[in-house]
């Protein structure tokens, strides 16, 4: 008598298990990939991986070197005698800045200038950031920052400069975005150390001296308390349009911003017409002795790194 089909299936089944077959089935599966296609299609697919590996590598590295860089210079001479004179308001500067951001700067030998850095992140884009504080008198500042540019590969363009302005009153600020360094020492160092004119600038107003009185011992004597708390509020707003400068890149907006800042804190981003004397304009010898003026270091929100940057006196 014969089996129906659909017995004949069931005791396969019961007889093979669900793979049906028993051992036959079992020798068919330790049957690899490998073995069904040739080795030169093995080795075909195995370079196409190795290209793939090797393009995303690329691909990452040149993600890597397309990271925004920036250097962001602090103005002004090294030594406690220096710390609180109007010269270094950009010491002052970078130094809050960089406590913002919680980075400490270390001095290198090789770079003539004490360094720190971070990195943010943009739109989907790195940005790396880097302090800089030439330790080597303002009027030679720009041999740091030529060397600083030339080790992490950044242009001018990408360089902002922050130093004090006489023609701007004490707490006042403006950002420039490129052009001649006029009568400071320092931008004129950085300007001729670049080779370049094409760097902005954010520029701190310190007041000028009354008329007759030295310009050099004005810029190197220390600010009375009032223009020092005026000049610690243009810092402390600065920081904060630096940063957005840095997202961007945008200079001419980051003035925009310094300016409608600035004014709510009832301070001026123009202050070119602002107060100050119509004494004659003259040079600074930011090597001259400095004048000690009133203890200052209670003012509100400054506050220097003297302790938080080592130098390697070697």
């Amino acid at each position: 008598m014969s089996v129906p089909s659909s017995q004949r299936g069931a005791t396969a089944l019961k007889a093979g298990g669900i793979g049906g077959g028993g051992r036959r089935a079992e020798r068919q599966t330790t049957v690899s990939v490998k073995d069904l296609i040739s080795g030169e299609a093995v080795e075909e697919l195995q370079r196409e991986n190795e290209e793939e590996e090797e393009r995303e590598k690329e691909k990452r590295s040149a993600e890597e070197a397309e990271n925004l860089r920036v250097l962001i210079v602090g103005l002004g001479n090294p030594g406690k005698e220096y710390e609180r004179t109007r010269h270094n308001a950009g010491f002052l500067f970078v130094d809050r800045l960089a406590e913002t951001v919680g980075v400490n700067l270390t001095y290198r030998d090789a770079l003539q200038g004490s360094l720190g850095g971070t990195s943010v992140k943009w739109r989907k884009r790195q940005t790396d950031v880097a302090f800089l504080k030439p330790m080597t008198l303002m009027n030679l500042s720009g041999d740091s920052v030529k060397k600083a540019c030339a080790h992490f590969g950044i242009p001018p363009e990408n360089v902002l400069v922050v130093c004090d302005e006489l023609e701007m009153a004490a707490g006042d600020a403006t950002v420039k975005v490129a052009g001649a360094p006029g009568s400071h020492n320092g931008l004129k160092s950085v300007a001729h150390s670049l080779d370049s004119r094409d760097f902005p600038r954010l520029l701190l107003g310190i007041g000028r001296p009354p008329p007759k009185a030295s310009v050099s011992d004005w810029v190197l004597n220390e600010l009375p308390p009032r223009d020092m708390a005026s000049l610690a509020l243009a810092i402390e707003v600065g920081c904060e349009v630096c940063k957005r400068w840095v997202k961007d890149g945008d200079s001419t907006r980051a003035q925009k911003m310094l300016a409608r800042k600035l004014e709510e804190k009832g301070l001026k981003s123009d202050g070119r017409e602002g107060r100050r004397s119509n004494s004659r304009r003259g040079g600074r010898d930011s090597q001259a002795r400095p004048q000690r003026g009133p203890s200052l270091r209670n003012s509100p929100k400054i506050r220097t790194d003297q302790e938080r940057t080592s130098r390697d006196e070697a």
